[in-house]
């Protein structure tokens, strides 16, 4: 269902994620998109100016909204009220759901070999938070519980030092991409919680890291 999402979002707005800086208009973007700065939801790349014209768009290629096969989406762009605090609901039974292996024995224990995959569920569940949280029914103690539930995943995979995270994706064998999503998921966290005293250092680390990455440890013509 996220990957669906994902891959919708990415085709008909035609942007990369990690390239998040906006206000002008972009070459490659249908006329009147512009590209927008991420703020507190990184995992967006279509703000709620766009739904009307992205509405438009997918109804025209799919023949309506309930045919997009996405109830995350569905609910988004043109969900009632009741979709809307249901879809609440069920996000936070969805993270919870991934919480469970959000672990220090599955992740702060085995520093060699984290779990890598649990952590994907970081960018997953960041991807139905930043369009439940524009819903307006989850409450600051919700918030803050997901909120630090993610910190502490983070601080059990790298680290709670964020000045001198323990991963590095220099490593040896580190071109697995367990590494990226474990970098990853300190950069977003960073990103879609700001107020955190450790967001620059995670935000600075995942670019640092991300970027050896690609610069070194991918192969050509990968």
């Amino acid at each position: 269902m996220l990957t669906r999402l994902f891959s919708l979002c990415v085709i008909l707005v035609v942007v990369p994620i990690t390239q998040a800086i906006r206000a002008q208009p972009s070459p490659g973007l249908p006329d009147g998109w512009t590209i927008s700065p991420v703020s507190a939801h990184p995992c967006l790349i279509f703000g709620p100016e766009d739904k009307p014209r992205l509405l438009a768009r997918l109804s025209k290629a799919f023949g309506s909204v309930d045919a997009i096969g996405d109830r995350d989406l569905q609910v988004y762009l043109a969900g009632d009220e009741a979709a809307k605090r249901k879809a609440t609901r069920d996000f936070i039974t969805y993270w919870k759901g991934y919480s469970t292996r959000w672990r220090k024995d599955n992740l702060e224990d085995r520093p060699e070999w984290i779990d890598g995959v649990a952590l994907r569920g970081v960018r997953r569940t960041l991807l139905v938070y930043d369009l439940v949280a524009s819903y307006g029914y989850l409450t600051q103690a919700e918030t803050l519980e997901y909120r630090d539930a993610l910190v502490r995943a983070v601080e059990f995979a790298i680290g709670r030092d964020s000045g001198h995270p323990r991963v590095t994706i220099s490593a040896p064998f580190r071109t697995m991409n367990i590494w990226t999503d474990t970098v990853a998921a300190a950069g977003l966290v960073g990103l879609a919680f700001p107020e955190l005293p450790q967001a620059r250092d995670w935000i600075q680390f995942a670019t640092r890291e991300i970027t050896q990455q690609l610069d070194s440890y991918v192969w050509d013509g990968c």
